[in-house]
Order: structure tokens, then sequence, then C-alpha cells
């Protein structure tokens, strides 16, 4: 069965590689999205001036919170 979501925001899986010990390390997080309609979306993704915003600035905008994160103290 397929449900429309409504929420504010939602979950997605994050992964990329970074390099370990000799080798590349799979690493994964999941991120908590704010949920923009179209309109929203393209405001996130260009500046004032009419130029695109990097990926920093959108992150900052839509990334609202992030699970299954720990530094090395395991906190």
């Amino acid at each position: 069965m397929f449900k429309l979501n409504q929420s504010q925001t939602f979950e997605w899986p994050v992964k990329w590689k970074m390099p370990g010990d000799g080798k590349m390390l799979d690493c994964t997080f999941t991120a908590v999205f704010k949920r923009c309609d179209t309109e929203q979306m393209k405001a996130v993704f260009e500046a004032a001036d009419g130029t695109r915003r990097d990926d920093d600035a959108v992150a900052r905008e839509v990334l609202v919170d992030w699970k299954h994160v720990q530094g090395e103290d395991g906190a």
C-alpha cells in the first residue's frame, strides 16, 4: 500500500567512501531532510542574485538532523 506522508521531514540513507588505513572505508548515516515543495526547492538552490548556491549552503538549508553518527569516543 502506498501512503502519502505529509510530515515536515523525511529520512534518507547517505553512503560514501572515506580513506582509512590503506583502504577505502564504506560509510553510511541517515540524514533527516526538510520536506520542500518545488518552489521551496528552487529557492533553496538559487541564491538571491540568481546564481546556483554551493552544496554547503544547500545542505545547511535542508539538512535538519542525522542519525547513526558517532565520534571516536563512541558518543
